[in-house]
C-alpha cells in the first residue's frame, strides 16, 4: 500500500519541484537521496517501537508520520520545508519494513509458506507502484496539478493506518514468567 503513494513521488517529484516551486531540476534531484536517509535512520527506532507501542501501533504511527509530512509539503510549498518532510517521510515509511517481516514470521505456519508470502508482498509491492505511477500521472495530467503526488502519500497512508488499526494477528507472544 505504501509503494502506491511512493512510486509517483519518485517519477513526479521532480516535475513537482520543477513546476510548483519554480526551480530547476537539479535541485529536485537530491529528493531521492533524503528520503532514504530518514528511511535508514527511521529502521532503528522503528525496529525499538514495536517493544513499546506494539507493531500495530509502529505501522499505524509510520504511515501518520509520512500522512503528516505530505500534508505540510502540501499547505507550505518551500523547498527547504520539502526537503526535510522527504526525510522524516522516509522515516515514518520505514515502519512498513521493520513491522512486516516479523509479523509474518509470527503468523505463517512454517518457512515455506513464509517464503511464498514474501514473494507475493514483493510482487504486490512492484504492481502497486507499476499502477500508481500511470494512474496518479492520469490525475496529474487531468487536473494540471504536480500537488496530487502528495495527495497519493495521503491516500495511501490513511489507508495504511486504517488496514492496521484492524490488525489482531501479528503480535509477539509473551514468554510468560520466568521458571
Amino acid at each position: 500500500m505504501f509503494n502506491f503513494g511512493i512510486g509517483p513521488i519518485a517519477t513526479y517529484g521532480s516535475s513537482y519541484v520543477v513546476n510548483v516551486l519554480k526551480l530547476n531540476e537539479g535541485m529536485a534531484a537530491s529528493m531521492g537521496a533524503i528520503y532514504f536517509i530518514g528511511y535508514l535512520v527511521g529502521t532503528i527506532p522503528m525496529g525499538y517501537l514495536p517493544k513499546l507501542i506494539t507493531r500495530r501501533g509502529t505501522l499505524i504511527l509510520g504511515a501518520l508520520i509520512a500522512v503528516t509530512s505530505a500534508l505540510v509539503i502540501l499547505l507550505v510549498p518551500n523547498y527547504t520545508l520539502l526537503m526535510i518532510m522527504i526525510g522524516v517521510m522516509g522515516f515514518g515509511f520505514s515502519a512498513s519494513q521493520v513491522t512486516i517481516y516479523p509479523v509474518l514470521s509470527d503468523i505463517l505456519p512454517n518457512e515455506q509458506t513464509f517464503g511464498s508470502m514474501i514473494g507475493i508482498m514483493i510482487f504486490s509491492l512492484a504492481l502497486s507502484t507499476t499502477l500508481a505511477v500511470p494512474f496518479w500521472g492520469k490525475m496529474i495530467d487531468i487536473f494540471k496539478n504536480y500537488q496530487l503526488v502528495w495527495v497519493a502519500v495521503l491516500v495511501s497512508g490513511l489507508l495504511v493506518a486504517l488496514i492496521a488499526s484492524f490488525l489482531t494477528m501479528g503480535e509477539p507472544k509473551s514468554e510468560g514468567p520466568a521458571k
